[in-house]
């Protein structure tokens, strides 16, 4: 009888991340949404973080285009920065213009002035867009 009720189980749950996937076109995400860590998860906006989350870890970010070799982050075999805007946080590729001891002078097209990078945090919010996504975000599997 115990194992009749774990397979219907099984086949319920089986069926209702089958009509997330159909309504969704992809699987749900059951580390992302109200309550959680991590609020929302877009692969064109990035990821969201719950004001408790960016608390917790001590997420800071500045404003401009010179910020500290550590605000950099290393992905496989690319480096990348974390670009803060309306509430998300997302990684994007940069260049660098120039290097003035610790501090290095950023370029990139995914940045508008009023963008924020963090500079401290960068871990967390990596193990979160893991956690969004399942590992590599698209544009950033070259």
């Amino acid at each position: 009888m115990m194992k009749i009720i774990i397979l219907i189980l099984s086949g319920f749950i089986a069926i209702s991340n089958l009509n997330a996937e159909e309504e969704t076109g992809h699987e749900e995400n059951f580390q992302v949404g109200v309550g959680k860590g991590i609020v929302a998860a877009s692969e064109d906006d990035g990821i969201k973080l719950s004001p408790q989350a960016e608390k917790n870890f001590e997420i800071q970010k500045v404003t401009g285009n010179i910020i500290a070799k550590s605000a950099l982050v290393k992905v496989g075999e690319e480096v990348n920065i974390y670009r803060y805007r309306d509430g998300f946080y997302k990684r994007i590729d940069f260049q660098i213009v120039k290097k003035v001891g610790d501090q290095i002078h950023i370029k990139s097209h995914d940045l508008k002035p009023s963008d924020q990078i963090v500079v401290q945090g960068m871990g967390f919010i990596r193990v979160a867009e893991i956690a969004a996504f399942g590992g590599a975000v698209s544009g950033h599997s070259h």
